[in-house]
């Protein structure tokens, strides 16, 4: 009876308050658990034969005769007394009691001989295994209590080894459970095989539990110490009434869970201490199909009055919990461990679903935990190998007190995506302190409310009452001071510059969202403030207080856009005092007259900016040029004078006679870098740039001085917070505090610095960062949901000191020897909420973040990076073999059909073939005939006033044809082999399947996981393949699974291949040429071999390594089968180019653990660099630019970050022979220096430098020029393909030195200069010897006019050398390439080439034509006779030299290939070779008119980055999703071109990274921060991060 009340009370309790559940429930359960009782009877084990002495199998018989013979008597107490026992496994028995005493300990030895098999859950699976040391099964009434010890003996030299982790003492060779004992368990329930066929000995090393009693009723575990468990610690399995009291646990052993109830029903845990190595308690109910099956929730559990301190979890419900959970009340516990990761904990996920229901808890006292304080997570273990789509439920979730002061976030749920799960999800009257990340959410989730939560102190809200924090905060600040003249604590009107501050702050947001009520605010003020005859209230011009002027910065801007006589005349006054203010002997002002001779940061920022905005508004010409002089002067002088070169940071002041108490005697600085001071100073230099004309020709000095300042400043910013401390210079002394007026300033000074283009992304990210460490550590919500910003420093300052120059200057000084200027002195000053030198620079800072697209809705909250992600997995349903897919890693990769594997290389061929590819596997034919490069190479006489020698293809039968073959043949990339599935049918014949046999296809590429996961059937018979790449090894690995492989009607097959040396395929001789080469079987064993393959001088190795029974068997000379024997084969294939034998133990295959490594190695890679999500933006073509741009990001990751330049088509078969075009560099590296992965970039101008400069530097000198010129077609060691079209290109030359300016403003350091700078100065060398040749010369042979390049074909490649020249892309990237490479030099140090800049400056402009832009001129007239001829790149006729063609033909040509003039605009900084009025003019025709069939890939990318930055949007968009030529994108994101020979093309994917790169980031000079290069119609809320401005 009393269970079905019980029953009918909880059925009900979905429809009552979620208080009742305490005031009802609670008491149920804690009334309905039964308690067991004991007989009066003692059974003394020593009477058994157990003795301290004893051996363990000695006592392990005598304890258990004790169990039994007190359970045949109807029970009492089986006594183990002082002293200790060693033993093996104990079985209680119904009504025994077994009691160790004080000074007892019964120690479990590591004999696991004395651990019978028995019946038991492990890891929430069934199965028979090793016994747990103490066991009971289907027993009543059993406890353990007693003051003694229970010690499980585990330790890295005894059972802790087994979980196969070497930190816990594993070796390879030993026992444990990664020898495939834990996959074969979880496989055989996956497969629902019988419990009692799933046995496990010693032999598998599958941990016991220390206590496991399984299906009893009336537990009683009391008052024991439990230490060192092999496993879990205490393991209810279903059973009822349970009662763990008083119980000390220690344990930090591997999976050391301290008690886990599992399919449990009626549980107390009360007054007992954990310390574990996992989840302190952990609730279960069965994993996956083994909980569904037995569809036995864990219910009616009570824990109360319990300390936590270790562990991932205080109180944890899953991750097996299948069968659900429900009815779970936590109380009045303790817990505080840096080392305790969550304190309430839900984990599960779509292979174990199960609902968790009914969870509440209450009066928690946190000290510190390590990640959240509730934590439901619906994703856990993400890469769990399993059958999914159960989806769990987590509802009616209650939170009431609980405290926490340190946690990385408050509440954090990770729900599903695909359905709202989460739901009815409370948190009352919670008080969370010293949260780093505040709240975290993603999924779909429904009704999670808060009342009154408090998140550092403030009150945190699931639904903001405004959208943006500045307009949050001014709303706030009117609200406490409704007069405006009353701000910041005042008592009175004043005139202050903290008001002016907030108030020009204020004004800011006015103008950004409107709102007259600011205005009105902000009139007040300069109403109250400023009489009619332009008065100042309060002011004294004979203070010299340099903080009187910048209130009038803000009157300044107030008269900017609502000019009032009397406010005009108030600037003149204020101007007076600054033409009066004393100065330093070096002309810096006074801080005030009572701070004579002393420089402060602070006056800087007081009086510079308003000096040099209104010089412009109350000065003409000279004066204002004067005073913006004398402002660089100041601002520079004081940086010199108060600089701390030790820390680069700032001194807050310097005195000029050094006799200043605070002052250090010989340098006159103070003692400290104050963080607020260095603000004042850091924004200083950021208004002044903005004051400052564009044409002034010194912003480079305030420019160049500002990204030094904000260099330092980063340097400083606490890594953890992402805020600076109050004692900026001292961090880590005892007191010092994060500090939010600093803060503040910094944030609003980078991330205004960024927009308006005067620093790079570095500090926009460091900007984001501060602002949201900010939002997070110093923003609270206030009870009347006003805003506060706290831990701001009230006030700091150095004296006023006594010296007779001091009194000189003012006679009324009073000296205050209290600031000192001392570490101990800035912390002493009061620290309080909402102080105007704050909330100005919060709400600037606001609106710098809001400009960015940010908004109280998604300021903290970062992009869902995974959901992004994931969203793109490109899938197939059906045979496609242009939707094969490939997994990699950067260095080698492999292609795989909708088998999951290489099955069906032939039928793959003319679609994306099907290869495994390294940056290391090439090969060269022999070259029997001795030819030499040279014999490719021809002179020419080019114009340039000498013979040039170039590396061409002869078309005539001869060596010197036989030569250009070889030497374009190779070498070439090899595809090192292909491993796949062989399906035979049962036909008598042995006929294999073909790829029509393969039906029901589910193909899916997790690029998150950068897993292939594939399942079909053959024959009616599933097939579930999973395919994966290793990160740090050139290895495939997978995982087959299906019937067929028990029935040998499949087996793995491995094929080595023959070269075929053709210029663009699979590289996949098949059968010919067997005799050509040699494979062979040099080790093999029962679960490895070692593959050796030779193609002439070539040799390399495959080292196979498979799980599971399977026998390796050599068919074909170059064919190996891998022959399964059951129905799983999990295998590994690695190539080497060096032989494996002997390789280290630790990289022994097991498919968990590269599952798992692969699935951490792509997170990360995701995670780094940067993101784009389109999910805001409502037009509907932003859907498909977001597949693009994410697969791209795949594709290019996988396959060009190489280390070297990657071809055209990457790791996934050859085209062009498999070899570099480094013209094509451009569009392989910028994406990656844009996406903020510039490491990438590095590795390829490491090859530059290393392989490729040498050989540059012998092509230059053989052509009779200066320094280096790279070639187009190359190899690994750099050699120059002959070709009659890349040796005549000239635009891969400027490349270097744009890719290292990317190096540099990724690391502007000395050591970026060092690494790349001889390059760049010989490239440079090169470009301006080229175009000193093609200049013209007067009858005096002095050079003359414009310079035109010539003898050189276009980036346009219709635009040969031989019949034009001026191209406009070329012309341009000269201009742009030589003009950087002064830059470097004089970053060195270095001067400047005087003729470099007269080559810069003699640049030709591009050729006109009717107001459209041309490709070149034609350098003859034309022929009538010529007959116009489609270009056709794949064609290269013989080198004739120069001729004519007809107009007809050149005007084709102009409009064919590749739209190089657009590239000019799109690729390339402003130059004044062109006008953007004409550029566009000529975009719009080439829209219209271009010869679309001939143009490549990443035409689209550069024409859109053209429109963009002529801002137009719509075109960037129509360019770059036209579907017109060659912009088609394949279901798995290859940028397809032609059927012949291009099937994909990663140029073009690297092409549409940069653009949208671009449109989303911007580029230099661009002061629109957010999406520029998009449409500005509200459709394109495009949201991102980490992206890099383009140049």
């Amino acid at each position: 009876m009393k269970y079905l009340q019980l029953l009918l009370a909880f059925l009900l309790a979905p429809f009552t308050a979620w208080a009742d559940g305490w005031d009802t429930q609670y008491r149920q359960i804690e009334q309905s658990i039964r308690q067991p009782k004991f007989a009066d009877r003692e059974f003394n084990i020593t009477k058994y034969g157990a003795k301290p002495a004893a051996k363990a199998a000695v006592n392990q018989k005598a304890i258990n005769r004790a169990i039994a013979a007190c359970s045949k008597a109807g029970g009492g107490r089986v006594v183990v007394p002082a002293g200790t026992f060693n033993t093996g496994a104990i079985t209680l028995k119904s009504h025994v009691n077994l009691v160790v005493e004080e000074g007892a300990t019964l120690q479990f030895a590591f004999e696991p001989e004395l651990y019978p098999v028995v019946l038991t859950r492990w890891e929430g699976l069934d199965c028979w295994n090793i016994s747990p040391c103490i066991y009971a099964y289907q027993e009543t009434d059993i406890a353990i209590t007693g003051k003694g010890v229970i010690d499980g003996g585990g330790s890295r030299d005894t059972w802790w080894p087994w979980c196969g982790a070497t930190k816990y003492g594993w070796k390879e060779g030993t026992v444990s459970q990664r020898n495939g004992s834990r996959a074969r368990l979880l496989k055989m329930a996956e497969d629902g095989v019988d419990m009692n066929e799933r046995r496990f000995t010693k032999e598998d090393g599958l941990r016991p539990q220390l206590i496991n009693l399984n299906k009893c009723d009336g537990i009683l575990i009391e008052d024991v110490t439990l230490l060192r468990s092999p496993f879990w610690v205490i393991h209810p399995l279903l059973s009822k009434n349970i009662t763990v009291r008083g119980v000390h646990i220690n344990n930090d052993g591997p999976n050391g869970d301290g008690c886990d109830p599992e399919s449990c029903d009626g549980v107390l845990i009360e007054n007992c201490f954990f310390n574990t190595g996992d989840d302190c308690i952990a609730i279960k109910s069965g994993r996956n199909n083994d909980g569904r099956l037995w569809g036995r929730p864990s219910e009616n559990i009570i824990i109360r009055n319990c300390e936590m301190q270790n562990g991932h979890g205080g109180v944890v419900i899953g991750s097996e919990i299948s069968g659900g959970c429900r009815n779970v009340f936590a109380e009045n516990n303790k817990m505080d461990s840096p080392n305790l990761d969550r304190v309430i904990r839900i984990k599960t996920n779509t292979c174990r679903g199960g609902v968790i229901e009914n969870i509440y808890a209450r009066n928690i006292e946190v000290g510190q935990c390590g990640e959240s304080v509730l934590k439901i997570n619906l994703d856990y273990e993400h890469n769990e190998i399993c059958c999914r789509g159960f989806l769990p439920t987590v509802r009616n979730v209650n939170l009431d007190n609980i405290t926490c002061q340190k946690s990385k976030y408050g509440v954090q749920i990770i729900a599903l995506d695909t359905c709202t799960n989460v739901y009815d999800i409370h948190v009352n009257n919670c008080r969370f302190n010293g949260v780093e990340q505040g709240n975290f959410m993603s999924g779909k989730t429904r009704n999670v409310t808060f009342s009154n939560l408090y998140i550092n102190g403030g009150l945190a809200l699931t639904k903001f009452p405004y959208r943006h924090y500045s307009e949050w905060m001014t709303a706030s600040e009117m609200k406490r001071y409704p007069l405006s003249y009353m701000l910041d604590f005042s008592k009175r009107p004043k005139w202050s510059y903290v008001m002016g501050i907030e108030l020009e702050a204020m004004l800011d947001t006015y103008n950004r969202y409107g709102n007259e009520a600011i205005k009105d605010y902000c009139k007040l003020y300069t109403d109250t403030m400023i009489n009619a005859r332009g008065d100042i209230r309060g002011y004294r011009l004979e203070d010299y207080n340099l903080d009187q002027i910048r209130t009038g910065h803000f009157v300044a801007r107030m008269y900017q856009q609502f000019p009032e006589k009397k406010n005009l005349k108030a600037l003149q006054t204020l101007m007076k005092q600054l033409e009066k203010q004393p100065r330093t002997k070096e002309g810096v002002y006074w801080h005030k007259a009572i701070y004579a001779y002393q420089v402060w940061l602070d006056g800087i920022f007081m009086g510079l900016p308003y000096y040099t905005l209104t010089a412009n508004m109350l000065l003409k010409g000279k004066k204002a040029q004067k005073i913006y002089d004398d402002a660089v002067d100041q601002i520079k002088k004081t940086y010199e004078r108060t600089l701390d070169a030790k820390t680069g940071l700032n001194r807050h002041a310097w005195d000029e006679t050094r006799q200043m108490f605070w002052a250090d005697k010989q340098t006159g600085l103070s003692q400290h870098c104050w963080g607020r001071a260095q603000g004042w100073y850091t924004m200083a230099l950021v208004e002044l740039l903005d004051a400052l004309p564009e044409s002034y020709s010194r912003r480079g000095e305030v420019a160049a001085l500002l990204k030094k300042d904000l260099d330092a400043v980063i340097k400083w910013q606490d890594k953890k917070s992402g805020v600076w401390y109050q004692v900026m210079d001292s961090p880590e002394r005892d007191g010092n505090y994060l500090e939010a007026t600093c803060s503040s300033m910094f944030a609003y000074a980078l991330l205004k610095a960024y927009r308006k283009g005067y620093v790079g992304a570095k500090y926009r990210d460091a900007g984001i960062r501060a602002y949201r460490g900010i939002i997070n550590r110093f923003v609270k919500v206030n009870p009347d949901k006003t805003i506060s910003l706290t831990q701001c420093c009230a006030v700091a300052g150095l004296g006023p000191g006594m010296s007779d120059a001091v009194k000189k200057a003012a006679p009324r000084v009073r000296e205050n020897k209290r600031r000192d200027g001392s570490y101990r002195y800035y912390l002493s000053e009061p620290v309080r909420d909402n102080d105007a030198k704050g909330i100005g620079p919060f709400i600037w800072a606001s609106l710098e973040m809001e400009a960015l697209g940010y908004d109280t809705d998604n300021t903290t909250a970062r992009i869902d990076r995974q959901a992004v992600v994931s969203r793109n997995n490109p899938t197939v349903t059906e045979v496609d073999t242009l939707g094969a897919f490939t997994v990699g890693n950067g260095h080698f990769a492999a292609t795989v059909d909708v088998t999951g594997l290489q099955s069906f290389p032939k039928a793959y061929r003319n679609g994306i073939p099907l290869t495994t590819m390294s940056d290391w596997g090439w090969h060269a034919f022999k070259n029997d005939k001795k030819l030499t490069p040279q014999e490719t190479e021809k002179a020419f006489d080019l114009g340039h006033g000498h013979q040039e020698v170039y590396a061409v293809e002869y078309k005539q039968d001869g060596r010197n044809k036989e030569a250009t073959s070889y030497f374009r043949t190779n070498p070439h990339r090899l595809n090192l082999g292909t491993i796949g599935l062989q399906f035979i049918w049962d036909d008598g014949a042995g006929r294999p399947a073909t790829l029509n046999d393969i039906k029901d296809i589910r193909q899916e590429l997790a690029l998150w996981d950068g897993m292939v996961n594939s399942r079909y059937t053959v024959k009616g018979t599933q097939v579930e393949v999973s395919t994966g790449c290793m990160a740090d090894r050139d290895a495939i690995f997978t995982r087959i699974k299906s019937d067929l492989l028990k029935r040998g009607n499949a087996v793995l097959a491995l094929n080595l291949p023959y070269p075929t040396g053709k210029h663009a395929d699979d590289a996949n001789d098949y059968k010919q040429h067997q005799d050509l080469h040699q494979s062979r079987l040099i080790s093999s064993d029962n679960r490895s071999a070692i593959i050796e393959h030779t193609i002439d001088d070539t040799r390399y190795y495959v080292r196979l390594q498979w799980e599971g029974k399977a026998k390796l068997e050599w068919g074909a000379p170059h064919d190996f089968y891998l022959m399964p024997k059951e129905d799983v084969l999990t295998v590994c294939a690695e190539y080497t180019l060096n032989n494996p034998t002997g390789k280290p133990e630790d990289e022994t295959f097991a498919y968990d653990r590269a599952v798992k490594n692969t699935m951490k190695h792509w997170p990360r890679f995701w995670n780094s660099g940067a993101m784009a999500d389109f999910s805001e933006c409502t037009d509907p073509r932003a859907r498909e630019l977001e597949r693009r741009t994410v697969l791209s990001q795949y594709l290019t990751a996988i396959n060009c970050a190489n280390s070297m330049p990657p071809q055209e088509t990457g790791l996934t078969y050859n085209s062009w022979y498999g070899r570099p075009h480094l013209e094509m560099t451009f569009w392989h590296a910028l994406d990656f220096a844009l996406w903020n992965r510039p490491e990438t970039v590095a590795n390829m101008l490491k090859w530059y430098n290393g392989k490729a400069y040498p050989v540059a530097r012998k092509i230059a000198e053989r052509q009779g020029f200066k320094g280096i010129r790279w070639m187009k077609m190359t190899d690994p060691e750099a050699g120059e393909a002959p070709s009659n079209t890349g040796s005549f290109l000239l635009w891969q030359q400027p490349h270097y030195i744009y890719l290292a300016e990317e190096m540099y403003r990724a690391n502007p350091s000395a050591k970026t200069l060092k690494e790349y700078a001889k390059q760049v100065e010989e490239t440079a060398e090169f470009m301006a010897d080229f175009a000193r040749c093609c200049q013209t010369k007067d009858a005096k042979g002095k050079a003359q006019g414009k310079i035109k390049l010539f003898g050189a074909t276009a980036m346009q490649e219709s635009m040969s050398k031989d019949f034009s020249y001026n191209h406009p892309f070329e012309q341009a990237y000269w201009y742009y390439g030589l003009s950087v490479a002064q830059q470097w030099r004089e970053r060195q140090g270095l001067e400047r080439h005087k003729e470099w800049d007269d080559i810069i400056a003699r640049l030709a402009p591009l050729t006109e034509k009717d107001g459209i832009y041309q490709a070149g001129e034609p350098v003859a007239d034309f022929d009538g006779s010529h007959k116009a001829e489609q270009f056709d790149p794949y064609k290269t006729p013989e080198q004739k030299g120069r001729k004519q063609i007809s107009a007809e033909d050149f005007a084709l040509k102009c409009r064919s290939d590749h739209p190089a003039v657009l590239g000019v605009c799109g690729l390339l900084p402003a130059t004044p070779l062109y006008n953007k009025e004409v550029m566009g003019q000529t975009l719009s025709w080439a829209m219209q008119n271009w010869n679309w069939a001939t143009t490549w890939g990443w035409d689209y990318g550069m024409m859109a980055m053209c429109a963009a930055r002529l801002g137009q949007g719509e075109t960037a968009l129509q360019a770059l999703l036209n579907d017109k030529g060659k912009n088609t994108y394949l279901v798995n994101g290859h940028n397809f071109q032609e059927p012949k020979r291009l099937r994909l093309y990663l140029p073009g994917n690297g092409s549409l990274l940069d653009a949208v790169a671009m449109m989303c980031a911007g580029w230099d000079g661009c002061t629109e921060p957010n999406n520029p290069g998009f449409p500005k119609n509200g459709k394109w809320n495009v949201r991102w991060e980490g992206l890099n401005r383009m140049q």
